[in-house]
């Protein structure tokens, strides 16, 4: 091989390593613009959960509000509504707080709308002042003391 034959031959190396290189940048970018977007679509759709999730507990609170409010009068609808805003106030607030918090909330919705009626001694009923003591908890837990549920007698 000649010295020119050998200049050409590193000549075409030279370009062929270029555009290899300049490929590779390339489908870089595209993966690095893939993820993003992946990234975006994931936060969107954990964005939807959330929301989602936080109309559901909103709806099974005013809903099971719905119910108290044709059987309860007087102070205990009182005090069932005011359990039932307070729960309102924290899925609301906990809504991009942290899992933990989130569960807490949850509980507290599902202990408030999950009040079964007793069946003798073995399952009593679960009293509007328990959901009240247990909601107060979480709000304590929670850092909200501006949201403790009070007692008509308080």
């Amino acid at each position: 091989m000649t010295a020119e034959q050998h200049r050409t031959a590193e000549q075409h190396r030279s370009v062929d390593q270029n555009r290899s290189a300049e490929q590779h940048r390339s489908v870089d970018q595209h993966r690095s613009v893939d993820q993003h977007r992946t990234a975006e679509q994931h936060r969107s759709v954990g964005q939807e959960r959330g929301e989602r999730g936080t109309d559901v507990l909103i709806r099974k609170v005013d809903g099971h509000l719905a119910a108290l409010r044709l059987g309860l009068r007087g102070a205990d609808l009182e005090l069932a509504e005011r359990v039932g805003a307070c729960l309102r106030v924290l899925v609301l607030d906990t809504a991009q707080a942290s899992a933990a918090d989130r569960a807490r909330v949850r509980a507290a919705v599902h202990y408030f709308v999950l009040r079964r009626e007793g069946r003798g001694k073995l399952v009593p009923v679960r009293s509007l002042a328990a959901a009240q003591h247990l909601v107060n908890r979480v709000v304590i837990q929670l850092g909200r003391p501006d949201l403790l549920v009070r007692s008509t007698s308080d």
